[in-house]
């Protein structure tokens, strides 16, 4: 489950830049992110069952991708926006 679930995730992100509702920027950041999210995940299914390092950085990792990708979505938001 941690091996296909990332693979997943990442896809999902990416649906916003390719239905057209987000711009390059998003799906540069969404791309990316998800390489790093993938790798991290390999990572931990690669680790012995006593490892906590792989499994703590990819919990972490997984928190700030969230705050890095509504960045991203905001970023673009902000040509569309109108001075009040």
């Amino acid at each position: 489950l941690v091996t296909v679930t990332p693979e997943i995730v990442d896809a999902v992100s990416l649906l916003p830049w390719a239905l057209g509702f987000a711009g390059a920027i998003y799906g540069a950041t969404a791309a990316m992110l998800g390489a790093i999210m993938v790798f991290l995940s390999w990572q931990l299914r690669r680790s012995k069952d006593g490892e906590r390092q792989p499994a703590r950085r990819l919990f972490v990792f997984s928190m700030l991708y969230l705050v890095l990708l509504f960045g991203a979505l905001l970023m673009n938001a902000v040509p569309y926006v109108q001075p009040l």
